[in-house]
């Protein structure tokens, strides 16, 4: 990710992320397609590792098979195309695999030291927005924290509604994926 990517705020980055697929969207109707454009632009603009699920959700489009197919054709792409091989008719073929295995590992350790260089880049773009006192980086004491809705209190290791149970809330306010309230 460039150095101006860094000062991007996550809604900054999933408005940017959702207009580029928009633009995907009407440059390729066809559903694998797309999806297949979307799992390049993720790697490769965002450094976002795409997911079946993550795909289906900004793309919405399809079945649930088909970024997951997509996804494992993409990896395999991936895989073929970093594949190192030396084609000189006149090398004897271990010659050729270990040409390979040297270019090979020059470019993972490579990959490796730019990797390391980005996490100390993003390290220090994080501490600097800290000591701005921007949104953006973990709460001073390292941890993400969530604050309750007033009212609410702390029992043991998670919080209790007003009533001290999902049972005393309104209907409206149970979350989803509790059981329907009894009648």
């Amino acid at each position: 990710m460039p150095a101006a990517d860094l000062d991007l705020t996550n809604a900054a980055l999933q408005a940017a992320m959702a207009n580029d697929i928009a633009e995907l969207r009407s440059r390729f109707p066809e559903t694998r397609a797309l999806y297949r454009e979307v799992c390049g632009l993720l790697f490769f603009r965002y450094g976002v590792t795409p997911t079946a699920n993550k795909l289906y959700s900004l793309v919405r489009k399809g079945s649930m098979g088909a970024p997951s197919e997509v996804l494992q054709a993409f990896w395999q792409e991936l895989r073929e195309r970093t594949r190192v091989t030396i084609d000189h008719p006149d090398l004897p073929d271990a010659l050729k695999e270990i040409a390979a295995g040297a270019v090979q590992t020059i470019w993972q350790a490579a990959n490796e030291a730019a990797t390391g260089e980005l996490a100390t880049l993003r390290a220090e773009a994080r501490h600097a927005a800290i000591a701005r006192g921007k949104p953006g980086g973990p709460p001073p004491s390292g941890r993400r924290t969530r604050r309750p809705k007033p009212g609410w209190k702390r029992g043991g290791r998670n919080w209790t509604p007003p009533g001290g149970s999902w049972r005393s809330c309104a209907p409206n306010s149970r979350p989803s994926w509790s059981a329907p309230a009894s009648r």
